[in-house]
């Protein structure tokens, strides 16, 4: 059984404060569990949970349990199957709320005070590992992640930005590896397939 805290401290005082960030603070605690269950020789079981809390100025805050179990299953010595799914949390960071103007570029946002937490409603992963040979390895996973309140930047003209939420969206894909180790020789080769979709209600469904 492993069980663990985090606790989070965050505090930015930069001016001038019409470009610049302002005087901000914000506080983040995270408990969790995980355990592995041996059900046999083949097959183990990834039970786990994590609380995060956020709090914020003028008494915001927002918290979530997330639950999540895996699956590991041996099918013999070169193969194994792998199942997983549960639901996570992401507190937006300071910059993200109070960012007004990029360093570099100059680029404008408008800050967003009421910017909420990501939260993965539901995530789910299914893959295969093999070990072909001997020296060569290959593994292919296909996934789904459904996010509520996901975070990114908006264009709100052509020369201002703002770091807002997306009321929900949904990703699938694919993940492919290959990795190939001979005497001296060693190469790696990666793929990822995905497929974002807007599925907030009455809007055009972005992709």
């Amino acid at each position: 059984l492993i069980l663990g805290l985090e606790i989070q401290q965050d505090s930015v005082d930069s001016y001038p404060e019409d470009i610049m960030f302002g005087k901000h603070q914000s506080s983040n605690f995270a408990g969790f569990a995980q355990d592995r269950i041996t059900v046999s020789d083949k097959l183990a079981i990834i039970p786990g949970a994590r609380y995060d809390h956020r709090f914020l100025e003028n008494d915001k805050s927002e918290g979530q349990v997330s639950p999540k179990v895996g699956l590991s299953y041996q099918i013999n010595d070169d193969t194994a199957l792998r199942f997983s799914m549960g639901q996570a949390f992401r507190s937006p960071s300071l910059g993200e709320i109070y960012l007004k103007q990029e360093a570099h570029s100059g680029i404008k946002f408008r800050y967003n005070p009421d910017l909420k937490s990501e939260k993965l409603r539901l995530y789910a992963e299914v893959g295969l590992k093999r070990n072909v040979f001997g020296f060569l390895k290959t593994d292919i996973s296909a996934f789904i992640y459904d996010y509520s309140e996901l975070i990114l930047w908006e264009s709100l003209s052509e020369d201002e930005f703002q770091v807002t939420n997306l009321n929900r969206a949904v990703m699938t894909g694919l993940e492919t590896g290959t990795s190939l180790s001979w005497h001296n020789l060693s190469a790696t080769a990666n793929y990822t397939f995905l497929n974002a979709k807007d599925k907030t209600n009455d809007r055009d469904n972005d992709t």
